[in-house]
């Protein structure tokens, strides 16, 4: 399917696209609030600035994906495969996700604000100066991954795992604090903002 047939269909008030190839496709700034894109293959797609709030992208194939600036609050993103994407300055407040594939993703400046993410992975991610505040983040992989000058008020790593993740020295305290994580071989020498 293409961009064209995949919007003309969209406008005529159709949401249900699970398992539509979508791969390489161009959707840069479209408006799909609520789409359903579960099992979607968007392998190299550009979704740069595009409108998925509340879209269902279950199971969805996103490797290499541009999704910069997109707007993905209240999505679901459950079992995604999101390896490389690039999620820079995109939206992703009051999102869900459970075992969810971000290795190697971009967050860098994004909005995780109020996130649930369970046993995600972020190995290799850089996560630098997300808001992760009020973030509620179960047995994730972060190892590798850099955190430095994220904002992390009142947010949950709980039983998070954080070999050689570059932390903000607050992050750091935190996860030491309560025990609970995997914190081997941390780099808290990043600065906070």
């Amino acid at each position: 399917m293409d961009a064209d047939e995949l919007l003309g269909r969209y406008r005529l008030g159709e949401r249900n696209f699970r398992g539509a190839d979508l791969s390489e496709v161009n959707l840069i700034a479209a408006e799909l609030p609520g789409i359903n894109l579960s099992e979607a293959n968007l392998v190299l797609a550009n979704l740069t600035r595009a409108n998925l709030s509340e879209a269902n992208l279950n199971g969805a194939n996103l490797i290499g994906v541009d999704l910069i600036g997109v707007n993905l609050s209240r999505a679901s993103l459950t079992w995604v495969r999101a390896i490389g994407a690039n999620f820079t300055g995109a939206n992703l407040s009051v999102t869900n996700s459970i075992e969810a594939v971000f290795t190697g993703a971009t967050f860098d400046g994004a909005n995780l604000h109020r996130l649930c993410a369970l046993g995600a992975d972020f190995v290799g991610a850089s996560l630098v100066g997300v808001n992760l505040q009020e973030a509620n983040i179960l047995g994730a992989n972060f190892a590798g991954a850099d955190l430095h000058m994220a904002k992390l008020a009142e947010s949950n790593f709980q039983d998070a795992y954080w070999k050689s993740a570059k932390l903000p020295p607050d992050l750091m305290l935190k996860l030491r604090q309560h025990q609970r994580h995997r914190i081997h071989s941390a780099d808290t020498s990043a600065e906070t903002a």
